[in-house]
């Protein structure tokens, strides 16, 4: 028997809705297309190619949530959206 354990894998899916995130690459603003229902609470963070934690904002209720991304460099970024302590969705970024 064979066990696999995947955890904090780039571009792993938790999420069973219809996520998107856009646009990428992008400049000023990210937007993130995630249901979010009352009393929930998702956790949007960005970190450098390297790993370290760049910024950090929590989604409340929504569909459509914007994240101003201005003050953050130019370059390939990693995104992770958790909840609870567990990596629903993450995936590369590329700020212009």
């Amino acid at each position: 028997m064979v066990h696999l354990c995947i955890k904090n894998t780039p571009n792993i899916s938790l999420i069973q809705t219809n996520f998107a995130i856009f646009p990428n690459p992008t400049k000023k603003l990210v937007n993130l297309r995630l249901e979010i229902k009352d009393g929930e609470e998702i956790i949007f963070e960005l970190h450098d190619i390297v790993g370290k934690k760049i910024m950090g904002k929590r989604l409340s209720s929504g569909l459509l949530h914007g994240v101003d991304i201005n003050s953050v460099q130019h370059g390939i970024y990693l995104y992770r959206l958790i909840k609870n302590e567990e990596v629903l969705q993450s995936g590369k970024l590329i700020i212009e």
